[in-house]
């Protein structure tokens, strides 16, 4: 299994649309822009809604683990393979 580098942070929403102009106008003038990979919250309350104890430990187990698969993650982490998918 590949693992990706992912950003995970808090970001408001009109901090997140001025980064999205800024690029746009990089892009529309032809310049390089960096290539980054992330995932942005509004607060801290809604990435607990989102990354549960449960998800943290998938997440966890993958970079501690470096599993070949979905299906060996699922083994590391002792869970039904359609529940890690």
């Amino acid at each position: 299994m590949k693992v990706k580098k992912l950003k995970i942070g808090i970001r408001r929403l009109e901090e997140g649309l001025k980064h999205f102009a800024k690029v746009a106008k990089a892009i529309e003038k032809g310049k390089a822009v960096k290539n980054e990979r992330g995932v942005y919250f509004e607060n801290l309350e809604t990435i607990r809604k989102i990354l549960t104890d449960r998800r943290l430990e998938v997440l966890k187990a993958v970079k501690d683990k470096k599993p070949s698969s979905v299906y060996q993650l699922a083994k590391f982490l002792g869970r039904d393979l359609k529940n890690v998918n």
